[in-house]
């Protein structure tokens, strides 16, 4: 869909390229459906410490759920540890998916992604963007802002200890009682 839409975007003035990596093999239905002529390319696999280089270099990070309902279904409860990465590179995101799933629906209430979940929407809303670049900078500042408010690795450790201790003077107080 998103190489789609930015091949639409293109006709009119080449404006974006899209680069995908991954190491899963393509189907020709599937190489057919991510390169799209001279915006979309799909690079293959990188080693894993060239993946910070790259996100680094992107002028916004991809984050894609399916949209299919069974796919909402498995997972709508998970979250991403890509995110996670992504937050500290800070850089905008765009997630494509629905409001009902989890890493979207965090994405929308700390306002640091570009949210589509259908073709238009993600029209209207990468031209709006492509043309405002200060709103692009708001959604790279909330971005790295939501990484250190809730994913910072002494942050999460500090919550899980006091959960963990909440939970042990509750345990205690039902033994006592």
């Amino acid at each position: 869909m998103l190489a789609k839409v930015l091949g639409k975007i293109n006709q009119q003035d080449h404006r974006a390229e899209l680069y995908i990596y991954s190491g899963n093999a393509l189907t020709e239905e599937m190489r057919k459906a991510l390169e799209v002529s001279g915006t979309s390319f799909f690079m293959g696999s990188v080693p894993a410490g060239e993946i910070s280089r790259l996100q680094e270099d992107a002028d916004i990070l991809v984050h894609a759920e399916g949209l299919d309902k069974r796919t909402q279904i498995d997972v709508r409860q998970s979250f991403s540890t890509k995110l996670v990465d992504y937050f500290k590179m800070s850089r905008p995101i765009l997630a494509i998916g629905t409001k009902n799933i989890a890493s979207i629906e965090h994405l929308a209430e700390n306002q640091c992604a570009i949210i589509a979940d259908s073709e238009n929407e993600l029209y209207e809303k990468l031209l709006a963007f492509f043309d405002d670049h200060k709103k692009l900078n708001a959604l790279a500042v909330n971005a790295y802002n939501c990484g250190r408010k809730f994913h910072d690795k002494s942050i999460m450790k500090k919550m899980l200890k006091d959960d963990m201790l909440q939970l042990c003077e509750g345990l205690n107080e039902s033994l006592t009682n």
